[in-house]
């Protein structure tokens, strides 16, 4: 049985985590753009950021299922990322526009889907201690 199965979702950790879902889209839309102006080597490509994306794709699962070290995990990984995609992002606006775009929208919604998920209805729901029936 799920570890969240008293309570229902809140609609806040709904909402992050379809963010963080979009936020990979426009990853792997930023890269396949970018890919199409340089030649890349696609083996190499995605045996250095496929394990990424599908380690983002499992945290995003697990903070969809309750798991609240997926929500800490993802927060921590965020935060080391921040400064390398601000001034990834402050570079491309000088270079490419349109890459800006996608780079701002990613990072509003990974900041927009941190703030649903530490919000309290939803730091409540991730912390809840499971019952004894449900634990069986």
């Amino acid at each position: 049985m799920s570890m969240h199965s008293r309570a229902a979702t809140p609609k806040a950790v709904q909402r992050a985590v379809i963010l963080l879902y979009a936020a990979l889209v426009l990853a792997l839309f930023q890269i396949i753009l970018g890919a199409s102006d340089h030649h890349v080597h696609w083996p190499i490509f995605f045996a250095m950021f496929g394990p990424f994306f599908g380690f983002m794709i499992f945290l995003t699962v697990m903070i969809s299922r309750g798991r609240n070290w997926a929500r800490v995990t993802y927060l921590v990984l965020f935060a080391v990322f921040l400064i390398p995609s601000v001034i990834s992002l402050i570079h491309s606006f000088l270079v490419i526009p349109f890459f800006s775009l996608v780079k701002l929208a990613q990072l509003v919604s990974g900041i927009v889907a941190l703030v649903l998920l530490f919000s309290r209805k939803s730091s409540e729901w991730f912390t809840a201690k499971p019952t004894p029936n449900e634990s069986a």
